[in-house]
């Protein structure tokens, strides 16, 4: 970090999308609260159903920073929807990301402020999630080029894709990283901003978790769509993991029929060493996503390459809505 940067105070604020999040957020917020450096602003885009917008405003009114509160508006769908809101509202020199349900040291925004005053070339600062790392992240298959849950941006990173695209209903942040890659945004992560989770962990229920995967994740379709075959070149892994889940899970639904007509059916013969090979794809992938599993044993590792194919037929469905999936576009001139 050789980068000496201006020594001028920089304005920071902390974007924070909530839905039905009340059994944590008071926690949240309290923590910025006992920071060593506070923020300068919370920004707070909910949707709820519970209490989380009455629990906001009436720690918004007992903590030393302001906190702004907005009901997430109706353009576009889910978690890319809020946090487009948010950019839409941010106007200090640095964002700060944190999930509601993230516990973070009492300098945890003070690490960020003095990096990005020393380091004017970095636009993101990312928890790397690897102890004792502390440089810089070239490779945006990379989770750590980009950990939205966890992480600062310098305004004018955001500026330079146009923020996150309301439209991405999960999946916002695979998105907004390959936009911060192809804009040149350079990125440096650090473990010292790590965060520990705490409250009621989605993934707790098997079930619950593998419902939100096959209706809510997007698959490679979402990113075709959005990336052509630009998107297929770039992350070709990608959409294999997904291309041999679907041929799989369509092989495994006819094993039934394939026993009936033939013991040791072809189908049968088919259908368990292409599922095997799309779980292979998917654990080995650069991205390492199989990270994100919930640790409830061998349950979710067997389901979770099933959710891939599930979800690759949800996403099919959406093709030809109405739906401005390239938002802010994605300009041939800077395709890499």
């Amino acid at each position: 970090m050789a980068d000496q940067g201006t020594t001028r105070p920089l304005r920071i604020s902390v974007g924070i999308p909530t839905m039905n999040n009340e059994d944590s957020i008071e926690r949240m917020l309290r923590q910025l609260d006992e920071q060593t450096r506070p923020p300068d602003r919370v920004i707070v885009v909910d949707n709820s159903t519970d209490a989380t917008p009455d629990i906001v405003t009436e720690v918004g009114d007992d903590v030393e920073f302001e906190v702004d509160l907005y009901e997430q508006s109706d353009r576009g769908r889910g978690v890319g929807a809020a946090r487009a809101d948010i950019y839409d509202r941010f106007d200090e020199d640095v964002l700060a990301c944190l999930d509601t349900e993230h516990a973070v040291d009492a300098d945890w925004l003070e690490i960020h402020e003095e990096f990005h005053q020393s380091n004017p070339g970095y636009g993101i600062l990312s928890n790397s999630g690897h102890p004792g790392f502390d440089g810089p992240v070239d490779d945006p298959l990379q989770s750590h080029f980009f950990g939205q849950s966890n992480c600062s941006l310098k305004r004018e990173a955001l500026d330079a894709t146009g923020g996150w695209d309301p439209w991405m209903q999960r999946g916002e942040d695979w998105d907004l990283r390959i936009r911060l890659w192809t804009a040149g945004v350079k990125s440096w992560a650090k473990h010292e901003i790590a965060a520990t989770p705490f409250g009621q962990d989605l993934a707790s229920n098997t079930m619950t978790w593998f419902r939100k995967k096959v209706y809510h994740d997007p698959s490679s379709v979402t990113y075709l769509r959005k990336y052509g075959p630009w998107y297929l070149r770039f992350y070709p892994l990608h959409v294999a993991a997904d291309l041999l889940s679907l041929v799989a899970v369509v092989s495994l639904a006819v094993v039934p029929f394939g026993l009936l007509v033939a013991p040791l059916s072809l189908v049968f013969l088919l259908g368990l060493p292409l599922a095997s090979a799309a779980a292979f794809t998917y654990y080995k992938g650069p991205r390492k996503r199989s990270s994100l599993l919930p640790r409830r044993g061998e349950l979710s590792s067997f389901l979770v390459f099933f959710a891939l194919g599930l979800s690759v037929l949800q996403n099919l469905k959406r093709v030809g809505g109405d739906e401005t999936w390239n938002y802010q576009g994605f300009d041939e001139a800077v395709r890499r």
